[in-house]
Parts: structure tokens; sequence; C-alpha cells
């Protein structure tokens, strides 16, 4: 096997999967194996040849398979066909949360790099930046879940852990350090 064209691609097996014991082994690693090849277009598209040489075993334990991942719901089997109702495609979906049919699994390769550390207009650094400027700096809105004491009660334990920064005292300190501090306080909250 080639393994310089396999370099970055990643299969998924969910728990579901993996501690299913109704699944054969190779079941289980067939659907990890659709996953891989479900990453560019949303679904696979192999034949059962091509994943019987895959998986060293005849085409027709492949259909097997495939067959009882469906009937499971782990996966989702769909024909296409041409105006003359000719089968031009198997398109295999995985049945998963995350997954629909026109998106690829979260981890599907669009780039080579991989995911964005921080993405500039998260949603999460807002709310994160947020927080930290309510009581840090004592500036923007009062936190919506704050109640009274809980804001007291949340103030006590950065004092306790020694988190309790002034803007004095965060001028002194690196930036990447300050956004460490804003991350730790928002996974405190």
């Amino acid at each position: 096997m080639d393994n310089e064209k396999y370099i970055g691609y990643y299969a998924i097996l969910n728990s579901k999967i993996l501690f299913n014991e109704g699944l054969k082994a190779n079941e289980k690693l067939l659907y990890a194996t659709i996953t891989l090849l479900a990453n560019k277009e949303g679904y696979c598209f192999a034949t059962n040849t091509y994943l019987a040489n895959l998986f060293k075993v005849q085409a027709h334990t492949i259909s097997s398979w495939i067959s009882h991942l469906s009937k499971l719901e782990f996966v989702k089997v769909k024909i296409i066909k041409n105006e003359k109702r000719e089968i031009i495609q198997r398109r295999i979906y995985i049945n998963d949360v995350p997954y629909t049919e026109k998106n690829t699994y979260p981890y599907g390769i669009k780039n080579t790099e991989g995911m964005y550390q921080k993405v500039q207009y998260n949603n999460i650094n807002n709310k994160i930046d947020r927080l930290f400027n309510y009581i840090i700096n004592n500036e923007g809105n009062k936190i919506e879940e704050f109640t009274e004491e809980k804001e007291i009660e949340f103030r006590n334990i950065l004092q306790q852990l020694e988190l309790n920064y002034t803007k004095g005292m965060l001028e002194i300190f690196r930036k990447e350090n300050i956004e460490k501090i804003k991350t730790i306080i928002y996974a405190l909250k």
C-alpha cells in the first residue's frame, strides 16, 4: 500500500459503533473506512469491488456488511439512477448527528493546514471577552446567567484561585497569557 497518498486522512469510529456488540469487527472497520471516504463529498461512492479489495474479502461480503450497517441505521444508502432507470452510483451516507447528506464530516479535509486554531469573529471568543471585561475590567453589561449571589460566589472562586487580577496587573502580562487567563475564567464560569 502506498502510504504517502493516505497522509492526513482520518477515519472516524464513534463509540456507538466501537462498542456495539451486534457488529462484527470488520463491519466497524468498514464504517470507519466509509467515514474516511465520505470526507470530501459528504458521502462514500466506493463500489463493493473497491472496498472488497481494501478488506481482502469478496464483494458480496461488503454488500452484506453495508446492508447490516444500513439495517441498524448507522449508514444510509441512496441509489442514483439516470433517466433510463439504470443505476449510475451508490451513495453511502453516515447516519450520525454532525453528518448531513450535503455536508462532510466535521473533520473533513478542505485545507491541508487542519482546523483553524482561532477564528476572529467566533461567538465563543466574544462571550469570553464579554465575561473578562465584566469581571476583570468592570466594563460592559452584566452577564445574563449571573444572579447577584452567583456573581459574588464566582468572584470568591476567582479570589481563592488568585485569578482576581486588576487592570494594572494585566498591563505587565503578555497578550498570550491574558488570552489564557480569559479562557480559564470562562471555563470556570
